[in-house]
């Protein structure tokens, strides 16, 4: 079982790893710049409300990556990439 700092560390790989190639649909520049710390308590967080009261709520985590030359911003929901490093580290056992 990976500890939680392995989880991350996997994480951030595989997204850096997906984005090879990839480029920013504002400008065409590749290079980006991570701008959330996964494991941090200070995130972004997409905010979803159920109702009108608003402690009723629910959050999905994500990382943003910022592009380095114009700065048009990329997000990806933390959980799937997780599940992803989870479901390959089980495969390897």
């Amino acid at each position: 079982m990976l500890s939680e700092s392995e989880l991350n560390d996997q994480v951030k790989n595989l997204l850096l790893k997906e984005l090879r190639g990839f480029e920013c649909p504002v400008c065409r520049h590749h290079e980006f710049t991570q701008l959330d710390d996964i494991g941090s308590s200070l995130r972004t967080n997409l905010m979803l409300y159920d109702g009108p009261d608003p402690v009723a709520k629910k959050h999905v985590r994500l990382i943003s990556i910022a592009c380095t030359n114009c700065g048009h911003i990329e997000q990806f929901a933390e959980l799937p990439l997780k599940r992803r490093v989870l479901k390959a580290s089980e495969e390897t056992l």
